[in-house]
């Protein structure tokens, strides 16, 4: 019996999904991307992942404290808009 995930291997282990040309037949062809998936095998779905705006985490200010397991990083907006984290 074989599931997606031993099917996956068994597809990258022939050189198709190594990133670059698969060759183990003689002819050279282009490996399979990532982003486009294997013939197949079914992956899951996204995860859903909780959105946080910056600019409320910092209450409309440029800097916002983050406490992590104790550790507190610095969050800040920079003034051509992106976000520096730092410890």
């Amino acid at each position: 019996m074989t599931n997606a995930f031993s099917r996956l291997h068994a597809y990258r282990d022939t050189g198709h999904g190594a990133g670059g040309l698969a060759a183990h037949d003689g002819m050279a062809r282009p490996a399979v991307r990532p982003d486009r998936g294997v013939p197949g095998v079914t992956m899951p779905g996204p995860v859903e992942v909780p959105v946080h705006d910056a600019r409320t985490l910092t209450q409309g200010g440029v800097q916002a404290r983050i406490d992590l397991d104790g550790q507190i990083y610095c969050l800040r907006i920079t003034r051509q808009g992106k976000l520096i984290l730092t410890k």
